[in-house]
């Protein structure tokens, strides 16, 4: 689980970056690739970033054994 969670922190961190770069363009009054009558390109790659979060933050079915183990004897 803790390997899952790092995962989805490391996705987190990159949409917060891709957020970042995208309001640094448009207050540069740069080109984010606007679409005719929809979001922009980086509106766009930001909700796929968002659904990759959601999907890997799903929780998964884990397998576990129960093994017994036999305490050693003194003598």
């Amino acid at each position: 689980m803790r390997s899952q969670a790092q995962r989805v922190s490391w996705m987190v961190r990159d949409r917060d970056q891709a957020h970042t770069l995208h309001l640094r363009m448009m207050i540069r009054k740069e080109n984010v690739g606007s679409l005719q009558g929809g979001a922009d390109v980086m509106d766009q790659f930001e909700n796929s970033l968002e659904s990759s979060i959601y999907e890997e933050a799903a929780p998964k079915a884990h397998a576990y054994s129960l093994v017994r183990v036999v305490a050693p004897t003194n003598p």
